[in-house]
């Protein structure tokens, strides 16, 4: 648990020494349960579960790749212009003065667009969703208890 323990200072300074070592070309090896700090810094991760090995390989290669949802921030909408989306989202959430709707296919973008820009509204970001690695460690321990 290399930062573990650590302040937001000395967190991000184990960070960029590990990040330095690996653009040298070095192999780093550590164990945490921080799983974003994994995610963030590794190529290549092994998941022990009960101690043994249930998934080893590069990040790219275990990850589900497919997209899981879409995340559309609109600015400018009121709360009933945004109920408008409803047939075509799994719903939506307020941020501030943004509005961030959850579309489950790509082909509802269009749709969400069209109806955002008719009600004025202006899309900040889009941002396509896909497994983190949190969610595959946790899938792959509920897997491997239920055996």
């Amino acid at each position: 648990e290399p930062m573990s323990g650590l302040d937001p200072i000395g967190r991000k300074e184990v960070r960029d020494l590990i990040s330095e070592l690996k653009e040298q070309g070095k192999t780093v090896f550590f164990s945490s349960h921080i799983i974003p700090d994994v995610e963030m810094l590794c190529d290549r991760v092994a998941i022990l579960v009960g101690g043994q090995l249930q998934d080893i390989g590069h990040l790219n290669e275990i990850l589900e790749t497919q997209v899981k949802y879409i995340e559309v921030v609109i600015r400018g909408l009121d709360e009933s212009s945004v109920r408008s989306l409803e047939p075509f989202s799994e719903g939506y959430f307020q941020t501030g003065d943004r509005f961030v709707v959850r579309i489950m296919n790509e082909e509802d973008l269009e749709k969400v667009f069209n109806t955002a820009i008719n009600f004025k509204g202006r899309i900040v970001s889009v941002s396509p969703v896909k497994e983190t690695l949190e969610e595959h460690f946790i899938r792959k321990s509920k897997k491997a208890r239920s055996v």
